[in-house]
């Protein structure tokens, strides 16, 4: 028997380099944007929502996210958790 699993997952394509400011107007330390590599990124998809689990994010989004070891790699885009995204840019 299939069953669907109950986690919000997101697909993010990292991009290479983090620019100084975002389109909101968010300006970016070059400490952080240093050591960024492979933590920012656009949603390329995201898993469906329900009433007990609400995803914050939508295709398109430019975000922050945590690096882990266990994210898996599909075609050059990272398969994160919703609660390794730190900001919404």
């Amino acid at each position: 028997m299939m069953k669907k699993l109950k986690k919000l997952l997101i697909l993010v394509r990292p991009h290479e380099k983090l620019e100084k400011k975002t389109s909101g107007g968010i300006i970016i330390p070059a400490t952080i944007r240093d050591k960024a590599e492979d933590m920012y990124g656009t949603v390329e998809a995201v898993g469906a929502s329900s009433e007990q689990y609400i995803m914050e994010v939508k295709p398109g989004d430019e975000i922050l996210f945590v690096q882990k070891p266990g994210h898996i790699e599909i075609d050059k885009c990272k398969l994160i958790h919703m609660d390794d995204v730190m900001m919404v840019l």
